[in-house]
């Protein structure tokens, strides 16, 4: 009898103590996904008065996962733009995922996703962002599903860097966006 009171006692002070572990690490989980929420500006070199070509990557959490919008122009599925301006479109990040400091994401948009002005981040759709009166820009272009990998720099930088040094973008945490 004092054998098992003496097992018991034992399993349920190594029981207590992994369910510790366990919440110790699912808080650190919780907190690392915090970090890197927020809203990251790629300010576009080029911009002019009248053109501005930023990017923008919202990260968020739904349901405790991970969630993102990409805001873009057409030029991410562009080869060369030559006499025409850019559209501009909101996508959900596909296949989001955060490890190691390194972001992955896919990007999937078609021609019925590009508008004629940037896209506000209040809205997270085509759909959104049409019913407020913005206009599908016209031109098609061919728009296969684009994959990122960037490296993500003191939670606050996400550097995409690419072998084609214009296609290198740095993304900040902008704190003054919502």
């Amino acid at each position: 009898m004092v054998k098992k009171i003496i097992i018991s006692s034992i399993f349920l002070f190594y029981a207590c103590g992994q369910n510790n572990s366990s919440q110790n690490t699912d808080n650190q989980i919780k907190n690392k996904k915090d970090n890197f929420i927020g809203v990251y500006e790629y300010i576009y070199p080029d911009n002019m008065p009248d053109l501005i070509e930023n990017h923008y990557i919202v990260i968020d959490t739904f349901h405790n996962q991970l969630t993102g919008y990409y805001y873009g122009t057409s030029d991410e599925f562009d080869e060369a733009r030559e006499g025409y301006l850019p559209a501009f479109f909101v996508s959900k990040m596909q296949n989001l995922k955060i490890m190691n400091d390194t972001i992955y994401f896919t990007l999937i948009v078609n021609n019925d996703d590009f508008l004629t002005k940037p896209v506000a981040l209040e809205f997270k759709s085509t759909n959104d962002a049409l019913k407020a009166g913005y206009k599908n820009w016209g031109n098609s272009i061919t728009t296969e599903p684009k994959y990122y990998k960037g490296a993500i720099k003191n939670s606050s930088t996400i550097v995409f860097d690419e072998e084609d040094e214009f296609l290198i973008k740095i993304f900040k945490k902008n704190e003054r966006i919502i």
